[in-house]
């Protein structure tokens, strides 16, 4: 079995793991945890796809959506980030005394 993104998202999120850590995995320089590559692993096994644990080596970066969402959970693009909405907002007016 070719193990890929899809693949790993579903096993994950049926583990528990949140949409942040598994949106992490999958950014340039990153990969899934050793920890999470057991889990993953045993779980494929387990529903009969057995998979090499060296597979996750394989898997390239690919930052995006997620295979187990839809978009009506993974934000929107043009909502400003939170922590930063006071950059986006109108300046308020200083009373002048």
């Amino acid at each position: 079995m070719t193990l890929t993104w899809e693949i790993v998202d579903a096993a994950a999120a049926r583990l528990g793991a949140t949409e942040a850590q598994r949106r992490k995995w999958r950014q340039t320089g990153r990969q899934v945890p050793d920890g999470w590559r057991i889990r993953i692993a045993k779980d494929l096994a387990d529903h009969g796809q057995p998979v090499a644990f060296e597979a996750f080596d394989d898997l390239p970066p690919r930052p995006g959506r997620l295979s187990a969402h839809d978009g009506s959970d993974t934000g929107s693009a043009t909502a400003p980030a939170p922590g930063n909405a006071r950059n986006n907002s109108p300046r308020r007016e200083r009373a002048h005394g």
